[in-house]
């Protein structure tokens, strides 16, 4: 299946870049958006896909929506704290870029943030800062309690090749088992809940992405006997915490991990990813809202949430195969696609009013402050990751200078209820 968090990994290297290039050099870049002009011709063929999907899904949602609003907490992730940064997390002048990244999402009225950290970061047999790495997570949790956010934590794992901490070589040791992956990672879930106290902790959210990662022969039997088995201990070793605990996967994945992660007694919610609209046989998107039932009708208690979530740039013919093409996921930096981010966000909404969802976090936070102009002549022959560069340096920017873009303004109006 292909990796469609690849490029969340790309975008942290990224943004640590930004954050520190930005503060030291006053590297430009504007946050203000103007119309977002016309569509390139090169983009052309996938725009209007994408816009017919999206067109096609939101007519169906309005039809069946009576325009209820249902509480939900509009989210989105934090990019500037996604272990994948590494050591950079330790640096104060990324912190403290971190810290304003986070007082301008407030400001935009977000409601709650979604930070990833990553197994085995926490795990001080792969590497001697991993006490540290707890303290700084725990720092940043009261920093978005003080910002009165909701913060919801996905424990995920490193990816090779993504992460400044490479952890090739850890998942490769001969000794490196589902086993060892069990204990390592409950003992990190564990520190979580004692010492960052998430609001919502998701203990794996993508199965199959983080099964091939580390390249382990994970089963849905396996990774339910693993989500029970951490709900029961941390019942016993942390009794008492107010964390809600869930578990989830892409609704690309394979829907068996949801239906048997929802018959786990113990476990708060069921999170739920999305990215790609279409395979062009199912539906992504609808099955974001048809999902939901699924799960009550197993279990009526259980939360719903959407920890990640963005428009995937690319048609059908391009999905497949390998892990994505940077080359696609580039593609997010500029401006023309604002006016599909912003329906994408109001389909999002709309679905998560509608069917109930507790908390929503559509995951690219950067481009609320600032794209790129696709004509722009100094973006000429750059590759993805000068791209990714790029825009985040524009994004940090927009958010030292106060600006956002009309896709933040959009979501702002969206988390204060104002649409869709």
């Amino acid at each position: 299946m292909v990796n469609y968090r690849t490029f969340s990994i790309n975008a942290l290297r990224a943004s640590v870049l930004f954050l520190i290039l930005s503060s030291i050099c006053g590297c430009s870049g504007g946050g203000s958006d103007p119309n977002p002009g016309p569509v390139p011709q090169e983009f052309a063929a996938v725009y209007d896909e994408l816009s017919s999907n999206l067109s096609k899904r939101e007519a169906e949602l309005r039809a069946l929506w009576d325009g209820t609003r249902s509480p939900v907490v509009f989210a989105t992730t934090l990019l500037t704290a996604d272990s994948n940064a590494g050591p950079a997390l330790l640096d104060p002048a990324v912190r403290e870029g971190n810290r304003r990244y986070l007082k301008a999402l407030a400001d935009l009225g977000v409601q709650g943030v979604v930070i990833q950290i990553n197994y085995p970061l926490l795990t001080a047999a792969f590497t001697a800062d991993a006490s540290q790495y707890l303290s700084a997570y725990s720092e940043i949790a009261d920093e978005v309690r003080a910002q009165g956010l909701t913060l919801i934590v996905e424990h995920n794992c490193l990816l090779p090749g993504f992460s400044d901490l490479d952890p090739t070589g850890y998942y490769q040791a001969v000794d490196f088992t589902k086993t060892r992956y069990g204990q390592e990672s409950y003992a990190e879930i564990r520190d979580i809940v004692q010492h960052v106290q998430p609001d919502y902790l998701s203990l794996v959210a993508e199965p199959q992405t983080f099964a091939y990662a580390m390249e382990l022969q994970m089963s849905v039997t396996d990774w339910t006997v693993f989500v029970e088995g951490v709900v029961n201990k941390l019942a016993v070793d942390v009794p008492g915490h107010t964390t809600k605990l869930g578990a989830g996967s892409g609704v690309w994945e394979d829907p068996a991990y949801v239906t048997s992660f929802a018959a786990v007694s113990g476990l708060d919610y069921i999170d739920l990813h999305s990215y790609p609209l279409t395979n062009g046989v199912t539906d992504y998107l609808k099955n974001l809202e048809t999902w939901p039932a699924v799960v009550r009708a197993i279990n009526p208690s259980l939360e719903i949430i959407s920890s990640e979530s963005w428009l995937y740039k690319a048609q059908v013919v391009e999905l497949g195969g390998a892990p994505v093409d940077a080359a696609l996921l580039s593609r997010d930096v500029y401006r023309f696609w604002e006016p599909l981010d912003n329906q994408y966000l109001e389909v999002l909404a709309i679905t998560a009013h509608k069917e109930n969802y507790s908390v929503v976090a559509p995951f690219w936070s950067n481009y609320f402050f600032a794209y790129l102009d696709y004509n722009d002549p100094s973006l000429a022959g750059l590759d993805p990751m000068e791209l990714y560069d790029r825009a985040y340096s524009a994004a940090y920017q927009a958010v030292l200078a106060g600006q956002t873009t009309g896709l933040g303004r959009a979501y702002g109006e969206i988390a204060a209820g104002v649409s869709p």
